[in-house]
């Protein structure tokens, strides 16, 4: 039986910094992953609010590499590996049917930062998911990945995990389970608990990345009146059956 202060279900963005931050108070942590980084997952776009908790994770919990990452200028400067954009604000285009011109019909730009050193970044999760995981590992957190967890029993003083991985099955026992997988919703389902109202909507997602795009304009093109380069933001096409967002990496 392996003992540790804190298990963690799910080795995201959340689960992988939360892991390093309770190292750094001394916890024994073991972070747990049923699939295998670096992996998809979508929600690459961030926000003024998001970059200020970063920069309140790294103050709080000594992690510098955060206050990094929280805005475009200063990852560009210290992780040129992982892939970011640069997001100046929102554009928005307005597209019309029949229309041949492939310049938008009207455009709408809203400013979200004054200049490029304040700005925020748009980022490629499956590099930053796998660099704050190897980060946790480097720090001394214990990770699994492709790993099941199949059982899970409580008591008073401690919660007990059995974890499926690709070559045997071992028992864990924890102080504290933090379920960070998100909608799948490991510790629910592994104790039966009833599913939450779901937002029902007519609509549907389709999502990919796509390689060696030329620019969305060419720099003459832009006009210099505008707040930003129109194609440095987050940039919704919008168009009578539905819309669509483009996020420009460098």
């Amino acid at each position: 039986m392996r003992r540790y202060d804190i298990a963690i279900a799910g080795a995201g963005l959340g689960g992988a910094i939360l892991a390093r931050a309770l190292n750094r108070q001394g916890r024994r942590v073991i972070l747990i992953e049923r699939n295998r980084h670096p992996r998809f997952a979508i929600g690459e776009s961030s926000t003024p609010l998001a970059a200020l908790s970063l920069e309140r994770l790294a103050r709080d919990y000594g992690l510098e590499d955060l206050h990094q990452l929280a805005n475009y200028s200063r990852w560009s400067r210290h992780h040129k590996q992982l892939g970011r954009g640069l997001k100046r604000g929102f554009t928005f285009y307005d597209h019309r049917t029949g229309d041949p011109r492939k310049r938008a019909h009207s455009a709408l730009l809203v400013a979200a930062s004054p200049n490029d050193a304040v700005a925020d970044a748009h980022w490629l999760r499956q590099d930053v998911d796998h660099y704050l995981v190897r980060q946790a590992c480097r720090e001394g957190v214990e990770y699994h990945d492709r790993c099941q967890v199949t059982e899970l029993t409580t008591s008073d003083s401690a919660i007990d995990l059995v974890l499926d991985t690709e070559t045997s099955q071992v028992t864990v026992r924890a102080s504290v389970l933090v379920d960070a997988t998100g909608k799948s919703g490991l510790v629910a389902k592994l104790l039966g608990l009833p599913a939450g109202p779901e937002l029902q909507t007519h609509s549907s997602l389709l999502y990919g990345h796509f390689h060696d795009l030329p620019p969305l304009l060419s720099e003459a093109a832009e006009s210099t009146r505008h707040p930003y380069p129109e194609q440095w933001a987050a940039v919704h096409h919008i168009l009578r059956e539905g819309w669509a967002v483009r996020a420009a990496f460098r």
